[in-house]
């Protein structure tokens, strides 16, 4: 992800966020995509899959789901955690769904 594109989405999630649509997704999407474009430098792999799992969580699903699509993860995605760059469904670019795989 170049920084022009991780600065356009930042900004349209803050946008939201301080309107108040649906906070604990905008919150999630905001750590996911910083996740996205620091990597490793932006939480511990522990915490990362922590986040990944929230959707798990009734209470929390606003907040995964906002977390997983912030992060480029498909939320049909059931197979190692959502990281279909390592899933064995993936052929020539594209995911179990045919759609092509973002790269990271």
């Amino acid at each position: 992800m170049e920084k022009a594109e991780f600065e356009a989405k930042l900004r349209k999630a803050m946008t939201f966020y301080e309107l108040g649509k649906s906070s604990d997704y905008w919150c999630g999407y905001v750590s996911g995509l910083r996740r996205r474009y620091y990597g490793e430098n932006f939480g511990t792999e522990g915490e990362h899959d922590k986040r990944v799992s929230l959707v798990n969580d009734e209470s929390r699903r606003d907040m995964g789901c906002g977390y997983r699509e912030g992060y480029g993860m498909p939320m049909y995605c059931v197979q190692n955690d959502g990281d279909c760059e390592t899933c064995s469904l993936v052929n020539y670019g594209r995911d179990c769904q045919n759609n092509p795989i973002e790269g990271r």
